[in-house]
């Protein structure tokens, strides 16, 4: 074979081997980027554009809450917010809270519930590690600041006799 011959097929090679790799990095990066949730039903009567979140605990106050978790984590006050709405949205969702009707939610959806651990009674058991785990996937909210936003919420439910 020709040695002009052989280099060409050797850079050529070389080529689409570097392209393959390319390709299959940027298809694992775009796995890591936030999950797109599917459409939201917003009951009606509600106004979607209104952040305000509804909470499980309607006796909790929100900013002395908010103000709380904010000490210990020092989280922004929206991170806070999102990572509360999601904890009672997941408590609603397994069963084991309430949201008011006109509740939009944002993070799961009540009607493909996550499947929830069970004690040794069968009721459903909150795991916080699985949903800063969901924050993580479907928010821009990294895992880690939501796990330590939940663990301070949960230090002020056990506070205020809530937990």
């Amino acid at each position: 074979m020709d040695p002009v011959l052989l280099l060409a097929v050797v850079v050529i090679a070389v080529v689409v081997l570097i392209g393959v790799l390319v390709s299959a990095q940027r298809r694992r990066d775009a796995a890591l980027e936030p999950v797109a949730l599917g459409p939201s039903w917003t009951p009606p009567g509600v106004d979607p554009d209104d952040d305000a979140p509804d909470t499980a605990y309607p006796d909790v106050d929100p900013e002395d809450q908010a103000s709380f978790i904010a000490e210990r984590t020092g989280a922004p006050r929206k991170v806070i917010d999102e990572v509360v709405n999601a904890w009672h949205e997941y408590l609603s969702v397994i069963g084991l809270a309430s949201l008011p009707a006109t509740h939009r939610y944002r993070i799961y959806d009540p009607y493909n519930p996550p499947v929830a651990r069970r004690g040794h009674d069968g009721t459903p058991v909150a795991d916080p590690d699985r949903v800063a785990r969901d924050i993580g996937m479907r928010t821009g909210i990294p895992e880690r600041d939501a796990a330590d936003v939940l663990a301070a919420e949960l230090a002020y439910l056990e506070r205020v006799d809530r937990a």
